[in-house]
């Protein structure tokens, strides 16, 4: 092993300045700004102020609306939802 050179010690190009380590503050809660919060509750007053969009149902009572589906149109429904096995080639178009 004598005939290995030895390298002489290593000399820092950079010398970084010691840093105080950092810890991010997480806030508690999202802080939401005045403003914001007037155009909200001007919003939730028209929105009270104003009719319902949709008129309330009573529960109690039932009505039919338009006609009965026919049982050929039920068995259709059924049949559509049935599994139904794929030939190889059906198999071989999806895959390539």
């Amino acid at each position: 092993m004598s005939n290995v050179p030895k390298v002489a010690a290593h000399i820092r190009g950079i010398a970084f300045p010691k840093r105080t380590p950092w810890v991010p503050k997480i806030p508690d809660w999202p802080v939401i700004p005045e403003n914001i919060k007037q155009i909200a509750a001007t919003a939730a007053k028209a929105s009270q102020a104003s009719q319902p969009l949709i008129a309330p149902r009573n529960s109690s009572v039932w009505a039919v609306v338009g006609e009965p589906d026919r049982i050929e149109v039920v068995r259709a429904g059924i049949q559509y939802m049935k599994r139904k096995p794929i030939t190889e080639e059906e198999a071989e178009a999806i895959l390539y």
